[in-house]
């Protein structure tokens, strides 16, 4: 049997690592000026700001849209 990986283009997530949020804005920058991995269960992943497992959304229209 043959598996292939799939993958899917979602746009408009990009827009997520220019948002900034002043509640998050000093773990984003220490994270990614620091080179830290974690800081207070925060880590950077390919730009984007997770609390453990959980994708951070910045207090803009995208927020309130998905809720």
């Amino acid at each position: 049997m043959l598996l292939s990986m799939m993958s899917v283009d979602v746009t408009g997530f990009e827009r997520l690592k220019e948002e900034s949020c002043l509640e998050f804005e000093k773990i984003y920058m220490t994270l990614k000026d620091e080179n830290n991995h974690i800081v207070n269960g925060y880590h950077l992943q390919e730009g984007y700001l997770f609390q453990d497992n959980k994708l951070y959304i910045p207090k803009t229209f995208v927020r309130e849209f998905l809720i």
